[in-house]
């Protein structure tokens, strides 16, 4: 579940194109992320933040926190394979 005030940040309409999620960098809060990409669709995690947003192509981009305030990782997950999105 998203704070609240994380979410009154986000981009109103959530991004459905991989090429909006190719412009997440390394050192980016969820804040951040969510400003440049929208809400996601699920968090997935458990202990950790896990949220999944689903893209028009059938794609899904999955990116990870321990906290809020630093992305652990972003990947594009798409049909016969994955490839990481941070450098």
């Amino acid at each position: 579940m998203l704070p609240e005030a994380v979410r009154n940040v986000c981009a109103a309409e959530t991004s459905r194109d991989i090429v909006a999620f190719r412009q997440i960098e390394a050192d980016m809060s969820f804040a951040e992320i969510c400003a440049l990409v929208g809400v996601p669709d699920r968090d997935i995690g458990s202990g950790l933040y896990v949220f999944v947003y689903d893209l028009d192509d059938g794609s899904v981009v999955v990116m990870g926190f321990a906290s809020l305030s630093r992305v652990m990782y972003v990947n594009h997950v798409y049909e016969g394979g994955s490839e990481s999105l941070l450098p």
